[in-house]
């Protein structure tokens, strides 16, 4: 029986991010492993965005981005983030992913790679995209909204963050979200 599991930002590639948010030296390998140990090849992944950043900067950089790719089990969609800056169809023939989009609804969830919290922090280019998903997201009626971008932040209530700090480096499952029901 396949399963539904959830993540984001997990930045592979990205060598600033092990200072940008404190993560351990080998996190494309930890996430890698994590990932393979609780998701299995007929499973359903969300990736929340930021799948990758800064590939340009690494030598063979993006067919090292293959290579990870490849090695993730599941099926694999991509709602897309700030980072994710390569065209929908490299995603889909590059990278493995099934589908690409700016959001999506499952079940009694919508998930998109923002908090839609606009604040003192949100960069200006990015007002209008959160102001149109926070109108999507009212008219879906979903209950929660589930996202990344807040690395180390915890939103609480009906805010659910996936970034890759936030769930220990690994996918969480469907799960965990039937005990906000």
């Amino acid at each position: 029986m396949s399963r539904v599991y959830f993540i984001s930002d997990t930045h592979f590639l990205h060598s600033n991010i092990v200072d940008y948010c404190e993560r351990p030296q080998n996190h494309n390998k930890l996430i890698i492993e994590n990932w393979n140990k609780v998701v299995n090849p007929d499973d359903y992944v969300f990736h929340l965005g930021d799948f990758s950043a800064g590939v340009g900067k690494v030598p063979g950089g993006y067919e090292k981005l293959m290579k990870i790719a490849s090695l993730l089990n599941g099926e694999k969609h991509l709602i897309k983030g700030n980072h994710d800056h390569f065209k929908d169809e490299q995603y889909i023939r590059d990278f493995h992913f099934s589908s690409v989009q700016d959001y999506a609804i499952y079940k009694n969830l919508f998930l998109c790679h923002y908090p839609l919290i606009i604040d003192s922090y949100t960069k200006p280019h990015l007002i209008d995209t959160f102001k149109k998903l926070k109108e999507l997201f009212k008219e879906s009626g979903s209950d929660y909204l589930i996202h990344g971008h807040s690395h180390r932040k915890k939103f609480g209530g009906k805010r659910i963050n996936v970034a890759v700090e936030q769930t220990n480096y690994k996918p969480i499952s469907l799960d965990y979200f039937v005990s906000y029901k």
